[in-house]
């Protein structure tokens, strides 16, 4: 809602005003003659010169208490004060006023005046107890009514500043249009359910308006399509012309929409445009031929096919991708993206219209969205609960170093380990971080051989070509006899041709993944076989996570017979044998999907995979 109006009015004009008017008084007593005087000098007076005409004023009062000038010589006091910010001082003189002169015709003004002085001073209760004061039939019960809208709010009692509202709109309509916009930011503030027990209280106002938009957006963004259609219906019939009406009409369309939905489409969202476009078309290429791969059959009978969307790697882009899968695609699902900031953007949204999403990124709290929202991938606490397995089960390891690159990841990588090892009954003897694309490592290899008769076994997270770096220069500082333990970083090829002439650096040196295109899987090698035939090169983990996360989308919609989202969602909520490369695929509690990894191992110049033969 667009700001109207300021709460409050032009305090010192009015003063200024109130100042001006003429004290009655049609019965002259002994000394209204001198206030009189006294009260237009006073009036009259400037600087200094306003100060002593005061405190002259003031004497006199003291002198005739009686005089019928004597209640407007204080209330002209306490306006000098108050235009002077001496609130303590003002509210002394007004409150002698309704204390000594309850029935004048000063006693109106006085109690609007203290409430105001109170309120100036952010003494916000008693300044409510002060207008509270304030007769409906005053004439300045309709400013004494923002000021008590205003500090009740101060007191965040939005109910009271409410009630209240609702009798200044019937008073004057014009008015309380000055306190709508506080009104719907403390709205704004209140949960949800405050906010429905406050709804009946409200009268048919742009307030009213905003707390039936608030109610029905917050339902639409956590999937309640039921409760979005109930507030925003009642918003567009009894406030068609509020500024959030065009808007509820179009949540409405979207509502509507996303109910219609291609039970044989299937969504996928990935960089395909921007620095990132390398790694999306690799996923990209593995979910295409997870589609083809059923082409002789179901996915032909039933016409499957996959939707593609850019998000160019930008957030907002992912979020306005997912709308147009849901609302105009009307996709029965949706896998990716893989970045952590589009994943995070695309499941708030997918969430919101009720759209099964399997994300493939590392993010592991992406789940937290929303029962909607699956998470496909493997994590650095994946690798390292496989790593350190190996380590402490298979060879009786307990004692680890960690030598890291020193950014997020890298950090990442550390601490779950430290975690890990703990957990299964290790310790990390030493942690030494490095910076990344660092190429001479002597100062922190160092470090590491002060203590190396403490440590069995060596944890690097980070690349194969930081690795094929870094393991020369262990043996060259005589850091050997170590177990090299690395990240799926390790698992490329390229790690071998680096390592030709130093591979005894790397023999025996151990890394975990969930895809290993040697492998002896009969997946693993009909995947590589089809990818080589359809693209003429050999797939990596990103092609095969593309594969293995649509691939299971398909299986929901030929196997299971799934043909609407909800039905999705429970079905991808109770996978517990998925056949994949490394073994089976099945959810966890945090809609999570876990597979056990290869263990992979440099052995005689080869990587290997020896959970496949179990000779660790």
């Amino acid at each position: 809602m667009k700001l109207r109006h300021k709460i409050g009015f032009p305090v010192l004009i009015l003063l200024f005003i109130l100042w001006g008017c003429p004290p009655p008084g049609p019965h002259p007593r002994k000394g209204d003659a001198e206030l009189e005087t006294a009260i237009s000098a006073h009036r009259e007076a400037e600087g200094n010169k306003r100060i002593e005409a005061r405190l002259r004023l003031d004497t006199l009062v003291r002198q005739y208490p009686n005089s019928e000038l004597a209640d407007n010589a204080l209330l002209d006091i306490a306006r000098s004060l108050l235009t002077e910010e001496s609130f303590d001082k003002a509210i002394t003189s007004l409150k002698e006023i309704l204390d000594k002169y309850p029935s004048s015709d000063s006693a109106s003004e006085a109690r609007f005046l203290l409430g105001l002085a109170f309120f100036r001073s952010g003494r916000m209760a008693e300044a409510v107890a002060a207008f509270a004061g304030v007769d409906r039939k005053d004439p300045h019960w309709v400013d004494a009514s923002i000021f008590y809208i205003d500090a009740m709010l101060k007191q965040d009692k939005v109910d009271e500043a409410i009630g209240r509202y609702v009798q200044l709109r019937k008073a004057d309509p014009k008015r309380a249009l000055e306190v709508e916009d506080a009104l719907v930011k403390a709205l704004e503030k209140m949960s949800s359910p405050k906010l429905e027990a406050v709804l009946p209280k409200l009268p048919k106002s742009p307030v009213g308006a905003y707390a039936l938009f608030l109610l029905g957006k917050r339902a639409y963004d956590h999937g309640d399509f039921v409760a979005a259609r109930k507030y925003m219906a009642r918003l567009v019939t009894h406030h068609p012309d509020s500024p959030q009406a065009e808007q509820a009409r179009s949540m409405l369309d979207d509502m509507e929409n996303v109910g219609k939905i291609n039970e044989n489409a299937l969504g996928i969202m990935l960089p395909l445009s921007g620095k990132w476009a390398p790694y999306g078309r690799k996923f990209l290429d593995g979910a295409a031929l997870a589609i083809d791969a059923f082409g002789t059959t179901a996915t032909q009978a039933l016409s499957i096919r996959l939707e593609i969307a850019d998000t160019a790697g930008d957030p907002e882009r992912a979020a306005e991708a997912a709308v147009e899968l849901a609302v105009e695609k009307r996709v029965i699902a949706i896998a990716g993206p893989i970045q952590r900031d589009t994943a995070k953007a695309a499941a708030k949204t997918a969430q919101a219209y009720g759209v099964p999403i399997v994300t493939m990124t590392q993010l592991e709290e992406i789940t937290d969205f929303g029962s909607m929202v699956f998470r496909n991938s493997v994590t650095p606490r994946d690798q390292v609960k496989t790593v350190v397995w190996y380590a402490v089960t298979a060879l009786g390891i307990r004692n680890f170093a960690v030598l890291f690159p020193d950014h997020s990841y890298g950090k990442l990588f550390r601490d779950v380990f430290i975690e890990e090892a703990g957990r299964q009954g290790g310790i990390v003897v030493l942690s030494v971080p490095y910076k990344h694309g660092q190429a001479d490592l002597r100062l922190e290899i160092r470090e590491i051989a002060r203590r190396k008769r403490e440590i069995e076994a060596l944890f690097i997270p980070d690349s194969y070509m930081a690795a094929a770096t870094i393991a020369p220069q262990l043996t060259y500082y005589n850091v050997v006899r170590l177990k090299l333990l690395g990240s799926s970083g390790w698992n490329n090829p390229r790690l071998i041709d680096l390592a030709r002439g130093q591979m005894s650096s790397f023999e025996g040196a151990t890394f975990p993944d969930a895809f290993f295109k040697k492998a002896s899987t009969p997946i693993t090698r009909q995947f590589v076989n089809d990818f080589e035939a359809a693209y003429g090169r050999k797939p990596g983990m990103y092609e095969a996570m593309g594969y293995e996360t649509v691939r299971l989308l398909v299986e929901m919609i030929t196997k299971n017979g799934v043909k609407n989202r909800p039905a999705m969602r429970d079905a991808l909520a109770s996978v517990k044998s998925f056949s994949t490369f490394s073994g089976y695929l099945a959810v966890q509690p945090d809609r999570s999907f876990h597979r056990p990894l290869f263990i992979l191992q440099v052995r005689n110049g080869k990587i290997v995979d020896i959970s496949a033969t179990g000779e660790f």
